[in-house]
């Protein structure tokens, strides 16, 4: 990242820390006593936390530092493959020149979208039949998607490179990180034409980097000695025999907010060093000063 997309990312991460703070909790502390009148803040519930299992994965969102209370369990939703309807099993083995999956996913339905964009994918999807030799490539498959976590997950589970028609929410962020790890290629719905939809299935069917990515990635997400599941499992068995595991929480969560960011020693450091430098430039003016009176006696002598 250059200094200006840093910049960026500081400030959007400082500004939801703000907007989350005092608006996304409070108003999730009023839904709470709404329905649980006698329960303890969230702030309390918070600072209580023995446990959270993050849907993540090193292979798909990249190392991050995290405390021992925190888990990743990305995957866990996937399960092994079950017995398709015998006409869909038909289908795909007949299907010699591979198989493109089209889905936007149970929020948003092709029967919900306007008439003029369905014809849209339809016209981009009907062309693929006139290019055999492509996608007669045994490497040849892809996923169409919206870009949710979870189907992404699914999808690079299985080695399959995705093109994401991002809505709303997290997809968006998904589908820039597959963009920027080779495996996926971004259409945000608000800004979808025909010609860009045909561009990215074009790109996608020519170049086998993207299959290879996520056939890398696939080999990543399987590589593990204990499942995703099992971990889960283990982690919250863990924390109930111990009481909670209080030996994994971090005091970071006892602080007020100015001592979590250290805002009251920046603060002092601050003061301090305006402090030096305002008596420094003050001393060395009088000297100055001083010195500039000893030469003009010295001359008027």
């Amino acid at each position: 990242m250059n200094f200006c997309e840093r910049v960026f990312n500081y400030m959007t991460a400082m500004l939801q820390s703000l907007f989350n703070k005092f608006y996304y909790l409070p108003q999730q502390e009023k839904i709470l006593h709404k329905f649980l009148p006698d329960a303890p803040s969230l702030h309390e519930l918070r600072a209580n936390i023995s446990l959270q299992l993050f849907n993540s994965d090193p292979a798909i969102n990249g190392p991050m530092p995290l405390l021992p209370n925190i888990i990743e369990v990305g995957g866990l939703h996937i399960q092994p493959p079950k017995k398709l309807p015998d006409d869909l099993q038909k289908f795909l083995d007949e299907s010699k020149d591979g198989v493109i999956y089209f889905s936007l996913g149970g929020n948003l339905k092709s029967k919900d979208l306007p008439q003029g964009r369905r014809e849209e994918f339809l016209r981009v999807l009907s062309k693929l039949k006139q290019k055999q030799d492509i996608l007669a490539h045994p490497n040849i498959k892809l996923f169409i998607t919206y870009g949710g976590l979870l189907s992404t997950m699914e999808s690079l589970y299985h080695g399959v490179p995705v093109i994401g028609i991002s809505v709303f929410g997290d997809q968006a962020l998904n589908m820039r990180n597959a963009e920027n790890r080779g495996y996926g290629i971004s259409i945000p719905y608000s800004e979808f034409t025909e010609e860009k939809f045909a561009n990215a299935l074009d790109r996608m069917l020519k170049d086998p980097s993207y299959a290879q990515v996520a056939k890398e990635i696939s080999v990543l997400l399987k590589d593990k000695s204990v499942s995703p599941l099992d971990k889960a499992v283990d982690s919250v068995e863990y924390v109930i025999r111990h009481k909670g595991a209080p030996h994994l929480k971090s005091v970071a969560h006892q602080l007020n907010w100015y001592q979590y960011y250290s805002v009251d020693v920046i603060l002092f450091i601050t003061f301090v060093t305006l402090l030096f430098i305002k008596v420094s430039y003050f001393v060395i003016r009088k000297l100055l000063c001083k010195k500039k009176k000893q030469k003009s006696k010295q001359k008027a002598n």
